[in-house]
Parts: structure tokens; sequence; C-alpha cells
């Protein structure tokens, strides 16, 4: 209840700091559909994680065009907090790792245990499942680890996961990158949030291409064992 509240009022605040800037200049360097509808009231439109969400302004309601159920709170607020940071990026983009940004050994801890070690867990023996799991949310292969993704997290967030493979040796191991100038986007904790998310919904992509395997294998042994006994009683 404490972290929903928390949310809540993260967003209230984040909508409050919109009024305050150039709402059409703020779209530009998120990369935001800005569409005003009618005198005093716009229509922002933004990709995260492959969806597209509405925010209409003021109100500050926000839908998800692909997906008809509510939005969660954790999708609005980073929707608002990436809006509001949004600046001009400078320098020439690279990929950096959670160390290098601002108060990033600071968060370190929090990050390696909430996304690093279960990302670690989950695709370390079966890295292969990585590229399903990113290809469903945008994302293209990199060179790197033995298996590497990029995906867009939000229009100018990309996060990078990369894997190596374990054996009976060594244990599998792997990182999480991003482009150098994120921190023009999010604030540290938002890319510990946003980590976490993409995360989730890389396991919820690969365990849906498991269950999806699953079911077909099952009625393809369904449909050999109903052949074959047919088979059976017409020799009989």
């Amino acid at each position: 209840m404490k972290k929903q509240n928390n949310l809540e009022v993260s967003f209230r605040r984040a909508l409050k700091e919109l009024a305050k800037k150039d709402i059409q200049r703020q779209c530009q360097l998120a990369g935001a559909d800005y569409k005003i509808i009618r005198a005093g009231e716009v229509l922002i439109s933004l990709l995260l994680m492959n969806r597209v969400y509405e925010i209409s302004y003021p109100e500050g309601e926000v839908t998800c065009r692909d997906n008809p159920r509510n939005v969660g709170l954790m999708e609005k607020a980073i929707l608002l907090r990436y809006l509001n940071n949004a600046r001009e990026a400078n320098g020439e983009e690279r990929l950096v790792g959670f160390s290098e940004l601002p108060s990033g050994s600071f968060y370190n801890p929090a990050f390696s245990e909430r996304v690093v070690k279960p990302f670690i867990d989950f695709f370390g023996r079966e890295p292969e499942k990585l590229k399903w799991a990113a290809k469903r949310l945008g994302g293209v292969e990199v060179p790197f680890g033995d298996v590497g993704v990029k995906i867009p997290f939000l229009p100018k967030v990309k996060i990078s996961f990369i894997i190596w493979r374990g054996d009976d040796e060594f244990p599998p191991s792997g990182k999480i990158l991003f482009n150098s100038n994120i921190s023009s986007y999010l604030s540290t904790e938002g890319v510990v949030i946003a980590s976490e998310m993409l995360f989730n919904e890389l396991k919820k992509s690969a365990l849906m291409k498991r269950d999806f395997f699953l079911r077909n294998t099952h009625h393809a042994r369904r449909n050999t064992i109903y052949e074959r006994t047919r088979y059976e009683l017409k020799g009989d």
C-alpha cells in the first residue's frame, strides 16, 4: 500500500511539474507525439515497451492504445518522470554500466538484487530465450556475450541485456548496459525501475513462448496417439 501511495504521489507531482514547462518542447525532447485536441487540452502519445500510451493533459488520464486494461501506477509514474526529465542530450552516445551513472555506486546493491541477479538466474542456462523475448518487445541483437539484445524501453531510453551461458564448470553471468545519455531522461533511481520493468516483460514474454511450445507439443503428441490408434483399429 505504501509503494502504491508513493507512486501516486510521484505521478501527481510530475503532472504539476509538467504544467510549469513548455509541454510541446518536452514532447520533442522525449520523442513523444503532441496533439492539440481543443483549447487547453492536449493528447500526448508515447511508446513504452513497444506499446502506445496516451496521456490526456491536463487531466492526467493515461490509457494504453494496445491494451484496454487499466494502466498501472508504475507505468503512469515512469511516463511522467520521463516527460519531465527529458532534456537535450550532449556528447556521443555509447554504452555504459550502471555504476557509471550519477550515484550509480550508491544504488548498485539494489540494482543487482532487483534486476541483475534475477536476470542471470532466469536466462543464464537458456540464453536463446532472451532472443525470443526481446524480439517481441522490438529489441535487436548486439554482438556481446553469448546472447546480447538492445531493447527500446522508451523512445530515447534503450537498455541492453547481455548473457554468458553457464556450464558444469562456470556459472552463468550477465550485464545490463545503458545508452550514455540515459540520465538526460531518467534519474538513476528511475533507471533501476525501468530495468526491472523491462526484465519482468522479458520474463513474461519468454514464459508465454514456452507455454505456447508446450501446448503445441501436447496437441501434436495427442494427435499422433489418436492417428496411431485409428490405424491399429483399422488393422484389426
